[in-house]
């Protein structure tokens, strides 16, 4: 019994598959509690050699997760990096040339890995604070952004060799993104029309206004992408 033990644990030392496997040999490790004694000659080497085996695993996982502790460590380093450059770079009188320099701000941004979890949503926060500030000095609003992005998705779709049912998917997408948000300020429209005069009912409707205000903005965007296609 003992032995099919130490062959289980041999096939697993060399996964990869962190957590499923460990949770087999930890299940492993108490059914050889549960066994009863071998022969004395038997017992030390048997037990070697299981116990081998799930050191070799728990030791490669071990240097697998520090080896991606130092790189969340850089990975940190570098997206704080991109962020004092964004608070530190002042722009020039050329709209073109400045949301190129903030484009390659936000795509060195994405192409870096994951950063260490308990300082994630601090540097996200940090980041779009440092591009929304970077955004009013430019005098570019997120909208002409936006569509300064999407001119670049249009010219990656007409690139491709499927481009016609691409951009067909895309337009289709976008009307019935239209259509949504349509029948959302309808609905919301109505919904103020039932409130009664009171201190209460307007905040409700300043409320319902701002989402309706919203809306019509994005629904205006859509549609310039829509003439882009």
């Amino acid at each position: 019994m003992k032995l099919d033990l130490c062959v289980e644990a041999e096939s697993l030392k060399d996964s990869t598959d962190w957590k499923n496997t460990t949770d087999k040999l930890i299940r492993l490790q108490k059914q050889w509690k549960t066994i009863g004694p071998v022969p004395r000659r038997n017992s030390d080497k048997i037990w070697k050699r299981f116990r081998a085996a799930c050191d070799v695993f728990f030791e490669n996982k071990s240097a697998h997760f520090k080896g991606r502790k130092d790189e969340e460590k850089n990975n940190f380093e570098a997206k704080k990096a991109i962020v004092d450059a964004i608070v530190a770079f002042e722009p020039t009188k050329d709209k073109a040339k400045n949301l190129d320099t903030l484009k390659g701000f936000q795509r060195s941004w994405f192409e870096i890995g994951h950063v260490p979890f308990d300082k994630k949503d601090k540097l996200q926060s940090a980041y779009c604070e440092a591009v929304d500030a970077l955004l009013d000095k430019m005098q570019i609003t997120k909208s002409e952004l936006s569509q300064e992005d999407f001119k670049e998705k249009v010219e990656l779709m007409k690139s491709s060799p499927d481009s016609d049912r691409i951009i067909f998917k895309e337009k289709s997408f976008l009307r019935n993104k239209i259509n949504k948000l349509q029948e959302d300020v309808t609905l919301w429209e109505n919904n103020i029309g039932f409130f009664s005069i009171t201190n209460k009912s307007n905040t409700f409707k300043d409320e319902f206004q701002k989402k309706i205000d919203k809306a019509k903005k994005e629904i205006e965007l859509i549609k310039t992408k829509l003439r882009m296609l």
